[in-house]
């Protein structure tokens, strides 16, 4: 059971556990074994191609996790070069050529992250002229080489990148997304709004019911009114708060319509509770793992949304509100929108509070952002770890740990530290002071710098910026930041209306400062 669980202390390492010991030497932060191992799996012929390139991946992430990006960086062009010695052996191989084209794509994304450009687009360009014979890589290829031209601010060519890349048969429906949003991201960057706003409609009526949905047709909203045809505007948007009132699109459109948000009752959760004896036992004796194990395997059988709504209350009641949370989430269209008026317990909880009060007092940050924050990082799980090292309710990662635990007096000792709820809090909000103050109360700044580092937020704002905080948003080059930041502004604005007594307008002023 030890080496199932912790397979780095099985004392026979052989070929069908190698890979599992390298993967746990590295959660462990013992990089020097782990990428030994991944070594061994590479240069050793028993092992499968297949194997040799998850254990590359793995290895040279090693890094990135690290925190060493040139590294990661060399080590992502050593794993081409091997792919590609492999495909000139055996040109005819798809294995060899598929793995060698998502390999330079890698490559080539590694090197614009780091500023580089012109030598990514150089990259994928050869890749392009290699007649590839991928057509979902090719089209991914000709979206990121529009996405780069953008950034460039040469919109007719970054326009005609993403046709071409329209032009293939897509099975991925996010690749599909992005080619269609850029399409209409191009128009609106161009000026030319009624074309966006024409495209944004009809692509909206192609997608069903969701947030690229959502986001089609509040862009569409947008660009009808730069295009001077307000009664247009004002129709889609109302059509879109019938369906997303409570969303980041919804709440953007309330700020455009000039529409207060009204306050939100948190004591309205009407989940019919079915008492559950096993549960009720292990909540009783506080045994906080056993019934998170519980509820894990009993959301399995919550398959309809009744079900999931009848049974949200004991997620909160356990204190499982990762759990809560997921399955409020698994709910679709008009059944999130009616559960949401109802389950708001389940969807926003407020676990924590003594410790989220208190940092909020001592660091002057305001809860509302605490709690945003935290439901975004871990779903307030205070065991959680992520890939890149992150640790506990806030996500700290150990190396931050301890100079924020030196800078503002936190009592901390050692990783185990970071879960426990009341340093990680602590921690946590001492970083969302210090970038608060760097990015002079810019709410767009300070939350991408959460999730981001610092560096390339400047270098977005400097490169990006025009003026328009919510036409900023959607420039955020990296995807996971830019959601990270419409999601924790959701969060903010609806922590603010479980708290509030009367009616208020979310004005644009919110996002550049707060």
């Amino acid at each position: 059971r030890l080496y199932k669980l912790a397979p780095r202390f099985s004392k026979r390492v052989n070929r069908s556990n190698i890979y599992a010991v390298a993967r746990d030497f590295e959660k462990a932060r013992e990089f020097k074994k782990a990428r030994g191992y991944y070594q061994k799996i590479i240069k050793q012929k028993k092992y499968s191609f297949a194997l040799k390139i998850k254990a590359f991946n793995r290895y040279r992430t090693s890094f990135k996790v690290e925190r060493n990006l040139d590294e990661f960086i060399l080590q992502t062009e050593a794993m081409v070069r091997f792919i590609g010695k492999k495909r000139s052996g055996s040109p005819k191989n798809e294995e060899f050529k598929k793995a060698y084209t998502t390999s330079m794509i890698d490559w080539a994304r590694a090197v614009w992250t780091d500023h580089r450009r012109g030598e990514a687009r150089e990259k994928l360009t050869r890749l392009i002229n290699s007649k590839i014979e991928d057509p979902e890589n090719e089209a991914l290829i000709y979206w990121l080489l529009g996405v780069m031209a953008i950034e460039g601010k040469k919109h007719r060519l970054a326009l005609d990148h993403f046709e071409k890349g329209n032009t293939f048969d897509i099975e991925d429906t996010d690749l599909k997304e992005k080619i269609h949003w850029a399409i209409g991201w191009t128009y609106y960057l161009q000026k030319d709004y009624k074309k966006a706003a024409g495209f944004f409609d009809t692509t909206y009526h192609q997608y069903d019911a969701g947030g690229f949905r959502n986001k089609l047709h509040f862009w569409a909203g947008r660009s009808y009114k730069k295009a001077g045809e307000s009664s247009k505007a004002t129709n889609t948007w109302e059509e879109l708060l019938s369906v997303d009132s409570y969303g980041y699109y919804g709440i953007l459109t309330h700020m455009e319509l000039g529409k207060p948000l009204s306050p939100l009752d948190p004591g309205k959760d009407q989940s019919k509770n079915p008492e559950i004896e096993i549960l009720e036992w292990l909540i009783a004796l506080k045994e906080t793992k056993l019934s998170h194990a519980f509820l894990k395997s009993f959301q399995k059988t919550l398959v309809s949304p009744s079900a999931i709504k009848d049974h949200l209350n004991l997620f909160k009641k356990a204190g499982y509100y990762e759990g809560g949370i997921k399955n409020f989430f698994k709910l679709k269209g008009e059944d999130r929108e009616r559960a949401m008026r109802s389950h708001l317990g389940s969807a926003f909880p407020r676990p924590y509070k003594r410790s989220v009060n208190r940092a909020a007092r001592k660091f002057k940050i305001s809860p509302y952002l605490i709690y945003s924050i935290s439901r975004q990082e871990s779903a307030f799980n205070p065991s959680i770890r992520s890939w890149a090292d992150a640790f506990g309710v806030m996500q700290m990662t150990p190396e931050r740990a301890v100079i924020l635990s030196k800078r503002h007096r936190v009592p901390y000792n050692k990783v185990g530290d970071l879960f426990h709820p009341k340093t990680n809090i602590l921690l946590g909000t001492s970083l969302l002071r210090e970038l608060k103050n760097k990015f002079q109360n810019k709410f767009i700044a300070t939350v991408a710098g959460y999730n981001a580092s610092e560096r390339v937020v400047k270098v977005w704002y400097r490169q990006r910026y025009n003026g328009d905080p919510i036409q900023f948003i959607e420039m955020i080059p990296y995807k996971e930041t830019q959601n990270y930041v419409k999601l924790v502004f959701r969060n903010f604005i609806t922590y603010k209306r479980l708290e509030s007594k009367d009616q208020f307008l979310v004005k644009s002023d919110i996002f550049k400062k707060f």
